[in-house]
């Protein structure tokens, strides 16, 4: 059993492992993206969105037309002090949809979190944008608290069929930007593409997600640089659907994920 004293030194070099590696404390908007599961590439395609996709791009919500939930949770590189949720909403209004969104990441020690809620609107055949407003707070163990608001347009559209493409522009307290493209085989194959730009860096992401049969789908792919391979199981059962998942990063090893999905 750690003693109290041993317990603070090891959450003190938690605290200077995540500024190593992800930058100091000003930086905002990166523990707060799932390591363990790449959300992005299901939103270049139909069939596969649900409302934690539609929280981490918000044009989805231009064809949503069901209530739908979904609540996610990753313990980063195994370590249990440092857990992310997530969790949102998709509520139908009307010929659109709304998006409530709640993440959280960390500890007493360090912690992040951020509420946001997203609209979107489908503006002809194969065009669809969205929009995404929130807050997004930090709080450091002996540094102090910071909190700022964040801005998110998104478009996506079809040029031709199976094929969808899509843009992001995202804004905290940097310019954020994503690009991505989609190639659908009918209801049961998406294969998609994304590359993010954030604080100067380009991080790329490759995605394939394969139905199976009706009840059971398999999610494949790499994000990331250095890149991480991932991997995810969906089995579905009426309304509720489980997805239970890894990532794997070259040297800091395995993050287990799963979530949970009700709605059509």
């Amino acid at each position: 059993m750690l003693t109290q004293s041993w317990r603070m030194l090891i959450l003190h070099l938690l605290i200077i492992f995540f500024q190593l590696i992800y930058g100091d404390v000003k930086a905002f908007a990166v523990q707060l993206t799932a390591y363990g599961r790449f959300w992005g590439g299901a939103a270049y395609g139909s069939g596969f969105t649900d409302a934690l996709v539609a929280a981490d791009n918000p044009a989805v919500l231009a064809d949503c037309r069901h209530f739908n939930a979904g609540i996610f949770t990753e313990r980063r590189f195994g370590l249990a002090e440092v857990p992310m949720y997530l969790a949102a909403l998709v509520i139908p209004a009307g010929g659109t949809a709304l998006g409530v969104q709640l993440r959280q990441f960390g500890n007493s020690y360090w912690k992040e979190q951020a509420l946001s809620g997203s609209m979107g609107l489908h503006l002809g055949e194969g065009l669809g944008v969205g929009a995404q407003l929130g807050y997004h707070s930090k709080s450091v163990y002996q540094y102090g608290s910071k909190g700022v608001p964040s801005a998110v347009l998104a478009v996506r559209w079809r040029p031709g069929p199976g094929w969808m493409a899509g843009v992001q522009v995202i804004r905290e307290d940097d310019w954020q930007y994503r690009l991505g493209v989609g190639w659908q085989s009918g209801q049961g194959f998406l294969l998609a593409a994304e590359y993010r730009q954030q604080e100067g860096k380009l991080s790329p992401a490759i995605q394939a997600i394969y139905r199976i049969i009706p009840v059971l789908a398999m999610e494949l792919g790499l994000s990331g640089w250095p890149p991480a391979p991932q991997w995810v199981v969906m089995l579905t059962r009426g309304l509720l659907r489980i997805d239970g998942g890894a990532s794997i990063h070259p040297q800091l090893g395995f993050t287990p994920t799963i979530a949970l999905i009700w709605g059509k």
